[in-house]
């Protein structure tokens, strides 16, 4: 048995709290997830922007979830899915969207904003139908919808962006504004942003007799045919490698934002900074309680 110095007793303790920090910290960059051969994106979780007006809202169904239960249904088989949006609507836990009854595209829009610093991966833009019962210049309605999507890609790059056209309308009139809409959504869509991660989502399937008494919103059946749809779009979509980790975003100074792939990288590069540090200061803490324990003729022996 022999007595250690002052300086090898702290520095053996040191290094051991230094260890047990560094090793402490997950060595995945990947957050925890479903994996499945069937996942969307290997199985990658999936932060959805449900972006719209009523019908996004859910307004006419029975649980007030309108499509978004049928499709949380369909997604969470395999991967994780998170909602955002500042509005609560329908009987389900995650109720989160933007959808605003009564608003046209440009507002619509607007309202999206606020949700980019949340970066999905996935947005769900289906608007167009209150200009169209509002009569507010019907014809331009699609490309005023273009620019929101020219937005939407330039504030929440990498995101697959998914545009529904409109479902049917009871009234002559108005269905007749709607079959023109999404005429020229196509062109909109498909023809002026190809390349980007931008695409149509046909939502024909959704018939008159799939439209309630309102002449506007789709049933129960209706929205779950659209949830259909939607889904078949998200599986596209993953297949074409458009849908990738979702962004993680942090109140560190200068509001970092980062992937979690690098997110894994970083934080540990960042536990390791911080176990230095701690183990610095553990250095000071201890080497000042050895030296009063040398002057009270006791050491640490090994």
């Amino acid at each position: 048995m022999f007595l250690l110095t002052p300086f090898c007793e702290v520095f053996i303790i040191c290094i051991a709290f230094f260890a047990l920090t560094c090793f402490s910290v997950p060595t995945s960059s990947k957050p925890p997830a479903a994996r499945s051969q069937n996942a969307i994106a290997n199985g990658v979780p999936l932060r959805i922007l449900p972006l719209g007006d009523s019908i996004t809202f859910g307004t006419g169904s029975t649980d007030g979830t309108g499509y978004r239960l049928h499709l949380l249904n369909h997604l969470t088989r395999f991967n994780p899915v998170h909602y955002i949006g500042s509005v609560q609507s329908g009987n389900m836990t995650n109720a989160a969207n933007e959808g605003h009854p009564g608003l046209p595209i440009g507002p619509v829009g607007h309202e999206g904003v606020k949700n980019y610093i949340h970066r999905p991966n996935v947005i769900l833009l289906m608007a167009g139908t209150n200009d169209i019962v509002f009569n507010l210049n019907p014809a331009g309605a699609p490309r005023v919808l273009g620019r929101v999507v020219d937005e939407i890609v330039e504030g929440c790059p990498g995101a697959a962006v998914l545009v529904g056209s409109l479902t049917p309308l009871r009234k002559a009139e108005r269905e007749e504004m709607r079959v023109a809409f999404n005429v020229a959504l196509r062109d909109v869509v498909i023809a002026e942003r190809e390349g980007k991660h931008v695409a149509l989502v046909d939502m024909e399937r959704v018939k008159m007799e799939h439209i309630a008494k309102d002449g506007i919103h789709p049933t129960d059946e209706g929205y779950e045919l659209m949830a259909q749809a939607w889904y078949e779009a998200i599986v596209e979509a993953g297949e074409r490698g458009w849908i990738s980790e979702p962004y993680m975003y942090t109140r560190r100074p200068g509001n970092v934002i980062i992937k979690y792939g690098e997110l894994g990288k970083r934080w540990r590069s960042a536990h390791l900074t911080g176990a230095m540090a701690a183990a610095m200061g553990c250095f000071v803490v201890v080497w000042k309680f050895v030296l009063v324990r040398r002057r009270e003729g006791d050491g640490l022996r090994i």
